[in-house]
């Protein structure tokens, strides 16, 4: 009887094992191919952040204005990644165009280009870029830029206000 529990404590602490290196090469494949990513669009990584938010994406983040920010610059609707799970990574870069739009916040040397890149399915599925303060104690407000650095006003072609009207209008509760 006990060769038998041990046996069987034996399997399933296997297993589990297994399962956490599967997950964690997967996370592993995910970061690379992110990094990957941004250094295709041009950007030199100066830091990887690494993972900084896994969600599962409901209908009810379409209210937060944080989610409706970052969605508003993506190239696909929210609505394709409903229920699933977005996993970001974020990465420190230069040679990203925030750089000559803010060029004299930059000038100071007080901020940095932050790059976040979002994933579904072990796919980028998008992300978003902006200024980062060097300074922990102060925090850029305002919202996302795409990933290229366009703004909302830029990707979707309405002013902040018919953006936001369309918005509600499509996604309100």
């Amino acid at each position: 009887m006990k060769k038998t529990v041990f046996i069987m404590m034996g399997i399933i602490l296997l297993l589990f094992t297994a399962c956490n290196k599967k997950d964690s090469n997967r996370i592993q494949d995910d970061e690379r191919a992110a990094a990957e990513y941004v250094n295709s669009l041009g950007y030199k990584i100066i830091v990887n952040e690494g993972e900084t938010s896994r969600y599962t994406l409901s209908r009810e983040m379409f209210s937060d204005l944080s989610y409706m920010k970052l969605w508003a610059v993506q190239q696909t609707e929210p609505e394709s990644y409903l229920g699933k799970e977005i996993v970001t990574y974020d990465f420190i870069v230069s040679g990203h165009p925030l750089e000559k739009k803010f060029a004299s916040i930059y000038k100071q040397n007080n901020y940095d280009t932050s790059v976040m890149v979002m994933f579904a399915d072990g796919k980028v599925i998008g992300g978003g870029s902006t200024p980062k303060s060097k300074n922990k104690l102060i925090v850029m407000t305002g919202g996302y830029y795409a990933l290229n650095g366009d703004s909302l006003e830029e990707v979707t072609n309405m002013s902040y206000s018919e953006w936001l009207e369309e918005w509600k209008q499509k996604y309100a509760n």
